[in-house]
């Protein structure tokens, strides 16, 4: 029904495109005899959960969130393979670079997803042709599979690409927006989590197409402000315009000790004040870094470093996070440090992908909102967290 190949549509000018199963797409580039097989991409801690899968995985009940200590009740086949964010994220920049020779406007909003604006270009193109052309072209210069969706705007251009896959494509015309999403459960709207979810299902909205006949005024007086948006994503409706995709140069912090350090605690707080900094300064030009990247130098004056991809963020929290867990896994605990370094690289102008709907840590949030009021009035001396101080 909505299928239309007409590529002359004036209304279609947003394109969504998704690097299908990234993790496990590049997994099988490396190593064809994977092909067939239940193959499951997770982290290597008992504690680590089910970051990707392959369909034979999926027929045995494996999904991504599944913790992996009980993968093997679910199948004792499974091929387990430990994640590699960093070649993930090579892949996903070469994606961005072939997309970056053809596209006339380009956001990258996740490691996967991508958004082009063909706003005016049907006189000159088809849309739709030139985006199955583009489609072809990442697969014969990457090697990776792409779905994509075409629509009036990035909400209903991304839920058309989810529909779509694997592999596939799909239109969304302006008069089918509607009887498009309505049959559609309302947890494929961008950024309804299981709260907001639940909520939904006990005012009888299970479907987008139930949530569209609750009134504004109802879905306000329940949800707050986040209300008047859900009501316009029922609605099909989304004026957020693509941010550019463009790369910036990376931050850098050092911190020579003298005397040396062996103190894992003062590490942790050094390293901890940098991040915090370089993540400011990236807030303040609106701006997410997806790569971290931590250099310690012994007292011998030998140099290690290592680096890990994340999501496009600029959140102290998971930035800290992550930047402690690369330090756990680089040091050499007997070893004196005489510097550690830590660069925030990959970054970007964009906003990092939240729950529009949901805020789990509000406090934390509004503590991050109030730091960085202070610093950009008083310095980024005049306040900082109990963890950072000796």
């Amino acid at each position: 029904m909505f299928q239309n190949h007409s590529f002359m549509d004036k209304n279609l000018r947003i394109v969504h495109i998704n690097l299908d199963n990234l993790p496990l797409a590049v997994e099988l580039l490396k190593n064809r005899n994977l092909n067939g097989k239940p193959v499951v991409i997770a982290g290597s801690s008992e504690r680590g959960i089910v970051t990707a899968c392959s369909p034979e995985a999926r027929r045995y009940g494996v999904r991504p969130g599944l913790p992996t200590k009980i993968v093997r009740q679910f199948c004792r086949d499974a091929v387990m393979i430990r994640g590699n964010e960093d070649e993930y994220s090579k892949y996903s920049d070469t994606a961005t670079e072939v997309m970056l020779e053809q596209a006339p406007l380009l956001e990258k909003s996740t490691m996967q997803e991508h958004y082009i604006d063909m706003t005016g270009m049907d006189r000159f193109h088809g849309c739709l042709q030139w985006s199955s052309e583009l489609q072809r072209f990442i697969k014969n210069e990457t090697g990776l599979g792409v779905s994509f969706g075409l629509s009036v705007n990035k909400t209903v251009s991304r839920i058309a690409t989810f529909e779509a896959q694997p592999l596939g494509s799909l239109v969304v015309e302006e008069p089918e927006i509607q009887p498009f999403l309505n049959p559609l459960s309302v947890y494929k709207i961008p950024g309804i989590g299981e709260k907001t979810g639940a909520a939904l299902e006990q005012m009888g909205a299970e479907r987008i197409g139930t949530l569209a006949q609750i009134q504004l005024e109802t879905l306000e007086e329940v949800f707050g402000k986040p209300g008047q948006i859900l009501w316009q994503r029922a609605h099909g409706v989304d004026n957020n315009p693509l941010i550019p995709y463009k790369k910036t140069k990376e931050l850098y912090r050092e911190q020579l000790f003298q005397p040396n350090t062996i103190n894992s605690d003062l590490l942790r707080r050094v390293m901890t004040r940098m991040v915090m900094e370089m993540a400011h300064e990236l807030r303040l030009g609106n701006k997410v870094t997806s790569c971290i990247k931590v250099k310690l130098t012994y007292t011998d004056f030998e140099t290690v470093s290592k680096q890990a991809a994340l999501a496009c963020t600029a959140t102290n929290e998971l930035l800290i996070g992550k930047t402690h867990q690369i330090l756990d896994a680089l040091w050499q605990k007997r070893k004196m440090i005489r510097l550690v370094a830590v660069s925030l690289t990959k970054i970007m102008y964009g906003y990092e992908q939240v729950n529009l709907f949901e805020h789990p840590d509000k406090n934390k949030s509004r503590q991050q909102e109030a730091i960085d009021r202070i610093w950009r009035r008083y310095g980024n001396q005049a306040l900082t967290m109990a963890s950072t101080l000796k």
